[in-house]
């Protein structure tokens, strides 16, 4: 076996292109399924670049906020490189725009949030090591093992449509 259907992808660019361009349910539950995929990774990347719980959260709930209202994800071009580096490139810069601010993105109002389990986060981050690793490796580790988690449990709720293999 070592044929094109052996080899695997890494990014499920299906989700990302239904996210971004269709507006229908199918699209919504593709957004929905991205965000649930990379919030903990880019949550990790907060947390490692030294911001507390609280802010972390407000920083990566307010990023895909971000992402939605600008429709950044209209933006992404897979001949360009891997979607997590735009993804985590995007972050860094509302990161950075963020603490120019000084100000955060108060939770609730009228806005719909896709569940994250928030609670759990911090107990995972409490697990993550504290010498050697930079915010960028947690990144992307923490973004292989959430993809494991997925492949493992199957396709996200309410996304239809045949799976995408995945490959390191």
């Amino acid at each position: 076996m070592g044929g094109e259907a052996d080899q695997f992808h890494t990014t499920r660019w299906t989700l990302v292109m239904a996210s971004a361009h269709d507006q229908s349910q199918a699209g919504r539950a593709a957004l929905a399924a991205l965000c649930q995929t990379y919030w903990y990774p880019l949550y990790a990347f907060a947390r490692r670049g030294g911001h507390s719980p609280p802010d972390a959260q407000d920083l990566t709930q307010g990023f895909f906020l971000h992402v939605l209202e600008r429709q950044t994800l209209s933006q992404v071009d897979r001949l360009k490189g891997k979607f997590r580096s735009f993804l985590l490139a995007c972050f860094q810069n509302y990161v950075s725009v963020e603490a120019q601010r000084a100000h955060r993105l108060k939770r609730g109002g009228n806005c719909r949030f896709v569940f994250l389990d928030l609670e759990s986060a911090e107990n995972r981050y409490r697990l993550e090591p504290t010498d050697y690793l930079t915010a960028e490796t947690i990144f992307e580790a923490r973004w292989a093992l959430t993809l494991l988690t997925h492949a493992f449990d199957g396709p996200a709720p309410g996304v239809s449509g045949q799976r995408e293999r995945i490959r390191f």
